[in-house]
């Protein structure tokens, strides 16, 4: 449907007009939710490129589509190549919105980027740079509060991040405080809270391991 939608918008008004590209975004978006991540990161990058040249690389929705690349790029199997992608977007983030000395919805923004590009750091391999990268993002979201979606799964990669470094003692402590804090504030049947069990299990299984 949405392919249709992005081809008679180009048809009838050209491939740089608003609605023919917010109509390929959604496209890319709707084929990742499909499974076919490859093309929708594809079509993301595409869309992403297009969007700097018409809207200007410093626009909000120039930055949203290019992180939507790099989420894409990564779920396709790319952790490394998602995690260039996404230290320049948070960094361009960072220069264009501005992290802000209070604690609104520009600042939530470049630390989402943040969170993402530590998450495939640690998929790509390198759980210490990505332990310490997350330590960063969760001082800086702190102050959106103890139960704010972003501080909790913050927690949660990094006390994953801790145990695959080496150390599952330290993130089963850490896994502890995150599950119930996840159960108290989503509810004990939430998936991230089952989430959080799991690896709870698994890091002290680990840590009583010889």
């Amino acid at each position: 449907m949405y392919a249709d939608l992005a081809a008679d918008y180009t048809r009838l008004a050209g491939l740089d007009h608003p609605g023919t590209l917010h109509s390929r975004y959604d496209q890319a978006r709707f084929l990742g939710q499909a499974g076919d991540l490859a093309q929708a990161a594809r079509l993301m990058g595409s869309v992403a490129s297009d969007y700097a040249r018409v809207l200007g690389p410093d626009h909000y929705t120039t930055l949203a589509s290019r992180h939507e690349h790099a989420c894409l790029v990564g779920d396709a199997g790319d952790p490394a190549q998602a995690a260039q992608l996404m230290a320049a977007v948070a960094a361009d983030k960072a220069r264009f919105l501005g992290m802000g000395h209070s604690y609104g919805w520009n600042m939530l923004d470049t630390l989402r980027s943040r969170q993402r590009h530590a998450i495939y750091v640690g998929k790509a391999g390198d759980s210490a740079q990505a332990t310490r990268l997350m330590a960063d993002v969760i001082t800086a979201v702190r102050g959106f509060g103890r139960d704010h979606i972003g501080v909790l799964t913050s927690r949660y990669w990094h006390a994953c991040f801790v145990g695959d470094a080496g150390d599952p003692a330290q993130a089963s402590r850490l896994m502890v405080d995150v599950a119930t804090d996840m159960a108290r504030v989503l509810g004990p049947d939430h998936a991230y809270t089952l989430a959080s069990r799991r690896w709870l299990a698994y890091w002290q299984k680990r840590a009583a391991a010889p």
